[in-house]
């Protein structure tokens, strides 16, 4: 499932795994950075997903020394945040809060964990509006 907000550019997929995410993810990266130049942050729950990331924008032609990896998002207000896997990271519930300007997917399997820190952040979005759609999404999923 997606919720896609233009207006405060915020995406989130959720779905089963192998469906192409990442991939999806590796794209944006790229038509964002090409648009831009600007860099953007990237939050993996490994350091070797994160290489497997920018050795793809390699490849496909995008300036990759604009895609930092990070392992928290507080003090990246304004930069464009991508989250791959978001139910894998480890103490999510440190490292993660949800704001404008960003990209994340996850996997939902027997391995992650419906009600993690993750989903009742994302739950917990800002409006109303938010939250329904996510819960609606969720609902789909499980």
């Amino acid at each position: 499932m997606v919720y896609n907000n233009e207006k405060e550019q915020v995406y989130i997929e959720i779905g089963d795994r192998q469906i192409g995410k990442t991939s999806r993810l590796i794209e944006d990266i790229l038509n964002y950075v090409n648009k831009t130049n600007e860099t953007v942050y990237v939050m993996t729950f490994n350091f070797s997903t994160f290489e497997l990331i920018k050795q793809r924008l390699y490849h496909l032609g995008c300036n990759h020394t604009k895609v930092k990896r990070i392992g928290n998002i507080s003090g990246y207000d304004g930069s464009r945040i991508y989250v791959d896997e978001i139910f894998y990271i480890r103490n999510i519930d440190k490292v993660f809060y949800m704001r404008n300007n960003m990209y994340i997917n996850g996997s939902i399997d027997k391995y992650a964990l419906i009600e993690s820190e993750a989903i009742k952040k994302i739950k917990n979005y800002t409006t109303w509006r938010r939250k329904n759609i996510i819960n609606n999404l969720l609902k789909n999923n499980k």
